[in-house]
């Protein structure tokens, strides 16, 4: 799964825990920065990978 698609996922858990539409609007900012500093990396691998990206 590559970044983008995992927001879809990440929005819907936190709509439920009841974050507010504001806070999500936040965290969408921040991935789309996220994703245009790094590209839509894809998530499938293991998780030595995801570690090697953000560090």
């Amino acid at each position: 799964m590559i970044l983008s698609e995992l927001w879809n996922h990440y929005e819907a858990d936190k709509r439920i825990q009841g974050f507010s539409p504001n806070t999500l609007r936040a965290f969408v900012l921040q991935l789309k920065m996220l994703v245009k500093d790094l590209g839509d990396v894809d998530l499938r691998g293991n998780s030595e990978s995801l570690e090697r990206i953000l560090s």
